[in-house]
């Protein structure tokens, strides 16, 4: 079966990974000139953890934000 998989990122790649594994003709479509989606790291000669934190969005998610009164944290 050929199969096309949307996005480069740690969920994209995975997929495509295991696709291929059972036998599947993947093509992975991503938008960015690189791969890993919001996880990216970038190298630094003065970093020992040259990480740069993932995006995030302005908006929590439904699950954190039905978290929050329980888990204590501000709005």
């Amino acid at each position: 079966m050929r199969i096309i998989v949307i996005g480069a990122g740690l969920a994209g790649l995975t997929s495509a990974w295991e696709l291929r594994k059972l036998g599947h003709s993947v093509i992975v479509l991503e938008a960015r000139d690189r791969v890993g989606g919001r996880t990216w790291s970038q190298g630094s000669a003065t970093a020992s953890s040259p990480n740069v934190a993932a995006s995030t969005s302005s908006r929590p998610s439904s699950r954190f934000a039905a978290s929050r009164p329980r888990s204590g944290c501000p709005s």
